[in-house]
């Protein structure tokens, strides 16, 4: 009986997503349409550096923080990373990076796939050289990647981005979010992830991100409505904060208002389903 209970709220939640997702469309559309994203483009002056230009870059301040050795280890992760980008068609690292097409593999995928290259030149390669590699390169905004990519390998993005790209930037963020939210729970912490990823994808400091910039986390794919969705509404309100959006932006509650999960949320039909349960709705929206 309990199974078959489990099974109806499941089809009645999936219902209401669909159905919300569909009237939010519009509306999204809408506010895509006034405020677009900043595109991602092939090439910038960090994008097309040499080899040894990147490591000098990487060798100097912020990037050479901590002890002799961590910042070794570093650089050893960024030359195996370049080593196996230059195998790859284009004028710019970042050209390189896409004709890889390692954002079209799971993090285990591509760090098999980069051993075997390595192996197959006799080559030596420590497997966790990749993700560091990657993530340094991120930070000094040599390559750019997606989002939803990067936050799945839950690496320590939101640290580095916060040592090396905009420390001023995110400490005024800091003190933004003490007026309400604790700049350390669970939903602050993802906020600040995704403000970081934001900056990793298209560059720039924490008040270059625009307004589009926000609407496109809503398509990022994710693993669950919760990590999809969690703290978006948040980081906006922050950013809305610090007063550089347009005088036009709508507020936090105007975009996330048309969240699927939202809709979810305040369904009056769905409030005793399993599935709100599943999906950790209360943490969802804040």
């Amino acid at each position: 009986m309990e199974t078959k209970l489990r099974e109806a709220a499941d089809a009645e939640a999936a219902a209401v997503l669909d159905r919300a997702a569909k009237m939010s469309g519009v509306a999204l559309d809408a506010l895509r349409k006034k405020f677009p994203a900043r595109p991602v483009s092939d090439e910038w002056p960090t994008s097309v550096l040499s080899r040894g230009e990147v490591l000098d870059l990487l060798s100097a301040p912020p990037f050479d923080y901590g002890t002799g050795s961590g910042l070794e280890s570093r650089l050893g992760a960024v030359r195996a990373v370049l080593t196996w980008l230059e195998s790859f068609p284009g004028e710019s690292w970042q050209m390189r990076w896409r004709n890889s097409r390692a954002e079209e593999m799971s993090h285990t995928e591509l760090t098999q796939a980069v051993s075997d290259w390595f192996l197959q030149r006799r080559k030596a390669f420590k497997r966790d050289n990749l993700g560091t590699g990657v993530l340094v390169l991120v930070c000094a905004d040599v390559v750019r990647v997606n989002p939803g990519w990067l936050l799945s390998r839950g690496s320590n993005l939101r640290e580095m981005i916060f040592k090396t790209r905009d420390p001023l930037g995110f400490e005024e963020l800091r003190k933004i979010s003490q007026l309400g939210d604790d700049w350390t729970r669970q939903t602050a912490r993802w906020a600040q992830r995704k403000i970081a990823a934001v900056m990793a994808f298209k560059g720039g400091g924490v008040k270059d991100i625009t307004v589009g910039d926000c609407l496109e986390l809503l398509d990022m794919p994710g693993k669950s409505l919760a990590w999809r969705y969690t703290g978006n509404s948040l980081l906006y309100s922050w950013l809305h904060a610090l007063g550089f959006f347009p005088p036009d932006a709508p507020t936090a509650s105007g975009v996330f208002a048309f969240s699927p999960v939202n809709s979810l949320r305040s369904s009056s039909s769905t409030d005793s389903l399993w599935s709100i349960s599943q999906y950790e709705i209360s943490s969802l929206i804040t």
